[in-house]
């Protein structure tokens, strides 16, 4: 109860309240008003977003550079928050509403008749925020509802009550999208060396017609050559480790010695402070 408390911290930074004295983007609003609580603070916590690059480093290790053997020792990626398995969670289905989504209006619509059938009080709505979820051209709605209802006094009236969460879905598609716009897209990335280009003649060299076409790459394509350009940069980053740390040649040199687990994770922890960007 108390993490979904902060509808009045939110409008005092937000970007569309003019008496705001420090501007909080909406993404990053839990982050900044709740520091303590970001998983993502300290890069030294277990749960840590360095922990999760150890652990996802360490996936790519053991199921694409050969190293099945630490398959038990790998284990799953830790949950933030997660639910206990013997608690059943209840849900109450919406009823369906005539509105055209592909508007505004009918975005308010649909935000005002969910809080009805919800019967949640205009009052509680100044404290506590709604998560609402949708896809981007949703978010894009209620950011521009947001900005035409700046001048109302009531959280409800100015939507600043509402704290938009991507799908997952959405997300990737996003995530995939600018990753082409920055490496596919530009004619002159195409000759760029050890460009998406070059990684897909060795890679996958008949999807090469799909990437340079007007078109462009179907999102399967994209996803799937994100994942596999990316095994294929951290495996070449372990064969450099190996050779600093071991003095192995190669990944199948260092396999070929039996190293234990406390090597592979330690090869992990060389790969992420020396080739990913962004981690202190």
């Amino acid at each position: 109860e108390r993490d979904l408390k902060f509808t009045q911290a939110l409008w005092e930074t937000s970007e569309y309240n003019e008496n705001a004295t420090n501007v909080v983007q909406p993404e990053f609003a839990h982050i900044a008003l709740r520091p303590e609580d970001s998983w993502m603070a300290n890069s030294n916590a277990d749960r840590s977003i360095y922990r999760y690059f150890q652990w996802l480093v360490q996936e790519i290790l053991v199921k694409h550079g050969g190293f099945d053997e630490f398959s038990d020792h790998l284990g799953e990626p830790f949950g933030i928050q997660v639910l206990p398995s013997d608690k059943k969670d209840v849900q109450y289905p919406g009823m369906s509403i005539d509105a055209d989504e592909g508007t505004y209006d009918g975005n308010a619509e649909v935000i005002e008749n969910l809080l009805d059938q919800a019967a949640v009080a205009t009052e509680d709505l100044e404290s506590y925020v709604e998560l609402f979820h949708g896809d981007l051209a949703t978010k894009e709605c209620i950011e521009g509802l947001k900005r035409m209802r700046t001048i109302e006094r009531t959280a409800r009236n100015r939507l600043s009550f509402l704290q938009f969460v991507p799908g997952l879905f959405h997300m990737k598609m996003a995530v995939a999208d600018a990753y082409a716009r920055v490496h596919v897209t530009p004619v002159a990335n195409r000759t760029e060396k050890l460009g998406v280009n070059e990684y897909l003649n060795y890679l996958r060299p008949k999807a090469t017609a799909e990437f340079t076409s007007k078109k462009g790459p179907s999102f399967r394509s994209m996803h799937d050559t994100i994942h596999h350009v990316t095994w294929t940069d951290i495996l070449a980053s372990g064969a450099i480790e190996a050779q600093q740390l071991f003095k192995f040649d190669s990944l199948a040199a260092f396999k070929e010695s039996k190293p234990k687990w406390t090597q592979l994770v330690e090869l992990s922890e060389a790969i992420i402070n020396n080739h990913l960007p962004g981690i202190d």
